[in-house]
């Protein structure tokens, strides 16, 4: 028997059958999925982030615990082993905390604020802002302190220790030990609170994906630098005029809440010494070098949280993982998943691989399908926060069965003697002159009726008829104050109410005035949070629109299976109706009539805002719009499309 006749003959290979069992549905394991891909990258990019924050942080701490007479030599005590402890433990306890907070406090989206009084209010019930303060204060003390005892120790004619010894009070505390530790405190608060006012919590992507690194790198100085310099200079002039003005009433103070068996050793904390203007050049040193460290940390933060992750290539099943990515419920990763879903759009062999998706799947869910209903959902999300936006609110709940049916239970009055229904409109006691009056008109009533009508011409039996000289006062025929009572009140009162109404006016052009100084130092306006609240995801919807339409154009030579044909009249419609409204909006928002004197300012104001949040959108749609009947142009006629859709499109095509 030949060797080739010993082995087994191979199994047949299956054809496959309208009957045949399709394989189960692909189940990505948790490091494969999206987010898992995701996490992997941004912890990578924090381990960058981490190691040119660190070396900011040296060569900043460093410098500001030299002294001007090394000259030259200080670019050489950088390498001291006590400057890179210093620098150190100042990253560990001052910079990472920080790093760390603001990934906990990373969002996507914040509730739109009007005025900025409206919005301090809602920043300071916010919890999140009190550990944002609280963090940052304590941090600046943390470096403070490591100042104090490093570089204290390493230049020990600095004395910045926090104790001192006097020959006739013994040990005392040291006034520049606390001056230190108070004003890196209050910087970091002001620091903190300058971060919560500018939203850096607040992920903030760039309108075109495809710029590159360091393009967004000069992008982001440009609006950092500006603004360390100006903190910076704050810190200067700040630390002169509290060491200067505050210093003394803020020592009184804490002698006053201080334990009384301290209060011996404030001795020279109290008294009326000499300045030192060392303590305020190394405090501003510490305190510019700390900020900018600070700023630095959160620059490189900005940079590479908002850089495009395109990860699912690296998946076992690529199309199923960035499914998965559109549908997360994080908003953070799912914008990452719309930028690669437009940027996937622009791969021919990943589009071939989507038109090709069809087996082992029902034609309703092929990944065409799941994909372009993702982004229609997207898009119809967009337009109706657009065409919703001038909607009333809800309706109140109506009453429950119990509520509407019974009566409310009356409460229990405080006095138990009003119980009875006849003592609640037992009649007021009538006064002696109303007694009088109501007995002589019920008499002479009586004697009238009781007199024949032939003697009611009789001169001796006529009652005489009341006439307006009656002896009763004016005050009790009226039943109410006179007018001349009514004008003399009026007339002493108006010029009270004339003082209150001036003092009103002014009181509302300061708070005016408040307003628009804060609003010019933000760089927010009321009509550009309106416009960002209508369009919050502006950029999604953005990457939304151009991968749907890339992919629909290029299904004219990669599908096929012709499984896009079936939708086109629906992608054009959803960007149509989108266009539209889009457009509307921004007609809205331009043709409201101001004041005369403010009408400028205001058209100014909301047409920046537009082209900041409306005009990228609406430019991404026309180019879809463009590329999808430029490509269909010649089949448009076998499509059935809703009049408005309809004379949308004969606009586009009249234009290509």
């Amino acid at each position: 028997m030949s060797l080739t006749a010993s082995q087994p003959a191979p199994a047949p290979t299956p054809t496959p059958s309208r009957v045949s069992i399709r394989p189960a549905r692909i189940v990505l394991s948790p490091t494969q999925s999206y987010e898992g891909l995701c996490k992997l990258v941004l912890r990578k990019r924090m381990r960058r982030i981490v190691g040119l924050s660190a070396a900011a942080t040296w060569i900043l701490v460093g410098l500001a615990g030299r002294h001007l007479r090394e000259g030259l030599a200080i670019p050489l005590r950088l390498f001291s082993p006590h400057t890179l402890l210093f620098a150190a433990l100042t990253y560990t306890l001052s910079i990472i905390p920080i790093l760390i907070l603001r990934k906990l406090l990373l969002t996507t989206h914040r509730p739109p604020h009007p005025r900025p009084l409206e919005r301090a209010k809602q920043l300071a019930l916010a919890p999140s802002t009190w550990r944002v303060l609280g963090l940052h204060a304590a941090s600046g003390a943390a470096a403070a302190v490591l100042y104090a005892f490093v570089i204290g120790w390493a230049q020990g004619e600095a004395r910045l220790g926090p104790f001192g010894w006097n020959k006739k009070r013994g040990w005392q505390f040291n006034e520049r030990f606390i001056f230190l530790v108070l004003l890196q405190s209050v910087l970091g608060l002001a620091y903190g609170a300058l971060q919560l006012w500018r939203d850096r919590h607040l992920v903030q992507f760039s309108d075109d994906p495809s710029t590159p690194l360091a393009a967004r790198v000069q992008a982001r100085l440009r609006q950092s630098v500006p603004l360390t310099a100006r903190f910076a200079l704050f810190t200067v002039l700040g630390t002169l005029s509290t060491y200067l003005l505050v210093r003394r009433p803020v020592y009184r103070l804490i002698a006053a809440l201080s334990v009384p068996s301290f209060r011996p050793h404030m001795y020279t904390l109290l008294r009326q010494n000499h300045i030192w203007f060392g303590i305020v050049f190394r405090a501003a040193a510490l305190g510019v070098a700390l900020a900018v460290a600070w700023e630095v940390a959160n620059t490189l933060f900005d940079i590479y949280s908002v850089q495009p992750i395109y990860i699912s290539k690296l998946s076992s099943a690529p199309n199923v993982c960035l499914l998965d990515g559109l549908r997360s419920a994080d908003p953070y990763y799912q914008h990452f998943a719309w930028l690669e879903f437009a940027h996937v759009s622009t791969d021919p062999a990943r589009r071939q691989s989507i038109f090709k998706d069809i087996f082992n799947r029902t034609p309703t869910t092929t990944t065409w399908y799941a994909l372009s209903r993702e982004a229609l959902k997207r898009i119809g999300r967009s337009y109706r926060a657009i065409a919703d936006r001038h909607a009333a609110p809800p309706l109140p709940s109506a009453p429950t069965a119990a509520a509407a049916g019974t009566a409310p239970a009356p409460s229990s009055p405080r006095d138990p003697r009003v119980r009875e229904s006849q003592a609640i409109f037992r009649p007021s006691k009538k006064s002696a002159l109303n007694n009088l009056l109501t007995s002589a008109s019920s008499s002479s009533i009586s004697s009238i009726s009781s007199i024949s009508p032939s003697a009611s011409a009789s001169p001796s039996f006529a009652f005489p008829t009341p006439s307006s000289s009656s002896t009763v006062p004016a005050l009790f025929l009226s039943g109410g104050t006179p007018k001349k009572i009514e004008h003399a009140v009026e007339k002493a009162v108006q010029p009270a109410r004339e003082k209150v109404e001036r003092v009103e006016k002014e009181v509302e052009k300061e708070v005016k005035g408040l307003e628009q100084a804060v609003v010019r130092a933000v760089g927010t306006t009321g009509v550009e949070e309106e416009v960002r609240a209508v369009v919050r995801d502006r950029h999604v919807v953005g990457q939304a629109v151009l991968g749907l339409a890339r992919l629909t154009s290029a299904s004219l030579t990669e599908d096929a299976y012709g499984l896009v044909q079936r939708d086109i009249p629906r992608v054009l419609e959803a960007l149509v109706l989108l266009l539209s409204a889009l457009e509307e909006y921004a007609e809205e928002v331009l043709a409201r009539t101001p004041p005369p004197s403010a009408q400028r300012a205001q058209q100014r104001e909301a047409a920046d805002a537009l082209d900041r949040h409306v005009t990228p959108l609406v430019h991404a749609t026309k180019d879809a719009l463009v590329m999808v009947v430029g490509t269909f142009r010649e089949y448009l006629e076998g499509f059935k499309f809703a009049p408005r859709v309809a004379k949308k499109l004969q606009d586009v095509v009249d234009y290509l």
